[in-house]
């Protein structure tokens, strides 16, 4: 791959424990300044609509046409698809890489789109690490997320949690 692009959802996106879109901006751009092909697209970011996975997924498509692109997941999330807008188009029109997670198997037989990655195991969530920032568990934080990065969630006291409970 030449390039990996973020894409994080924005505020109309309604998921509980989820930090301001500006934020989750701001850390995304600290974990991978020092690195040249990852970049964010912040196409769903200052909008007042909630995107669908259909609607983002032809926006990157149509922005990058001389490319072959693939949509990268967790299992945990693409075992989910199913449930989503127009998941049949998203099935039979996309490419994925999908990364397993502990427990959660994928068939692969689905489609020839999905390349399922086994040895690539994805052993955290930001669920998980939501949990980890509840719990004040530094220790574990420090094992997925870049410093600077778990600076800035102290500093800016997110997850609704107060920058004390980290001291």
């Amino acid at each position: 791959m030449d390039k990996i692009f973020f894409v994080p959802v924005g505020n109309a996106y309604n998921k509980k424990e989820l930090a301001d879109e500006q934020h989750r901006y701001n850390m995304l751009k600290i974990a991978i300044q020092n690195e040249p092909n990852l970049e964010i697209l912040d196409i769903e970011l200052n909008q007042n609509k909630n995107f669908k996975a259909i609607d983002v997924f032809k926006l990157i498509n149509n922005k990058f046409k001389n490319s072959q692109n693939y949509f990268i997941m967790g299992a945990d999330n693409f075992q989910k698809i199913e449930n989503w807008k127009d998941y049949q188009t998203l099935i039979s029109e996309f490419n994925y890489i999908v990364l397993s997670r502990e427990n959660i198997g994928i068939n692969k037989n689905k489609n020839k789109n999905v390349h399922y990655f086994k040895k690539c195991q994805i052993d955290c969530s930001s669920t998980q690490v939501r949990e980890y920032i509840k719990q004040s568990n530094i220790q574990s934080l420090q094992e997925y997320i870049d410093n600077n990065v778990l600076n800035y969630i102290m500093n800016n006291q997110l997850y609704l949690y107060k920058k004390e409970e980290y001291i």
